[in-house]
């Protein structure tokens, strides 16, 4: 799979420059539980949810095996007093994402 170019700059801005080749690697072979390839929504969640670390990224990676659901969770939504909302639609690209 090639990561979609958004996913790939998404990278180098958010991530230091000795980690990059490891991000994108991680993201590019994200699976899903039935094993499937993670596609751009479920990658530029697990990127968002991340916010940079890559601890969490690989934590986000794992949790796409489990129930890609969360990690959509991470990437799209945010806690405004007691009340989940969401924030972004990961669907589209980035460059489509004003708080990006």
């Amino acid at each position: 799979m090639t990561l979609a170019s958004d996913i790939t700059t998404y990278i180098t801005q958010g991530f230091p420059a000795d980690q990059y080749d490891l991000v994108a690697a991680m993201v590019d072979m994200a699976v899903l539980h039935d094993g499937s390839p993670a596609g751009p929504r479920c990658q530029r969640a697990a990127l968002v949810g991340s916010h940079g670390s890559l601890g969490k990224l690989e934590q986000l990676i794992a949790d796409l095996k489990k129930d890609y659901r969360d990690v959509i969770i991470e990437g799209e939504y945010e806690m405004h007093g007691k009340k989940l909302m969401r924030v972004r639609n990961l669907e589209v690209p980035f460059d489509n994402n004003r708080d990006e």
